[in-house]
């Protein structure tokens, strides 16, 4: 049995006894490890992994099904996620559409109060007892009276 050394043929076979580099294996061996990608398995458990069990052949129109089925799966999934992303990009749009109607609604509204408060200022500058008397003494020529009114009987 001819033991594995370092040299420049062997660089990547060694490669794998990286991680064990006092443990020496035989070149028959580490062929069967790398074959079957269980080298390091073997190395940090106990013993060699058990062998593979044997694929269990199925009929032809079974495997076809099954293919059938697995390609029908697939496409509904992918069409479930397709709808699921549309209507969530829709929602989003919509929701988006909203904040800004929301935004434009607040600043009218906002507008609004403004001009409410202008008006009621307006309307108390209007109905101020100085102005009423000035408009009645110029433009109607009314005088003051000089004394309380008499009722007459």
């Amino acid at each position: 049995m001819e033991m594995v050394g370092i040299s420049q043929k062997n660089i990547s076979k060694f490669a794998l006894l990286e991680f064990c580099p006092s443990y020496l294996i035989s070149e028959k061996k580490l062929q069967a490890y790398s074959r079957r990608g269980t080298f390091m398995r073997h190395i940090f458990s106990s013993g060699p992994s058990p062998e593979p069990k044997a694929a269990v052949h199925e009929p032809p129109s079974v495997v076809k099904t099954r293919r059938l089925l697995n390609r029908w799966s697939m496409l509904g999934l992918l069409i479930v996620s397709a709808g699921a992303i549309i209507l969530f990009v829709s929602n989003a749009l919509a929701v988006n559409s909203l904040v800004v109607e929301i935004a434009s609604l607040r600043k009218e509204h906002d507008k609004l109060l403004h001009r409410n408060e202008l008006l009621r200022a307006d309307v108390i500058r209007l109905q101020s007892a100085d102005r009423i008397a000035d408009i009645a003494r110029e433009k109607l020529g009314m005088v003051q009276a000089q004394g309380a009114p008499k009722q007459l009987k």
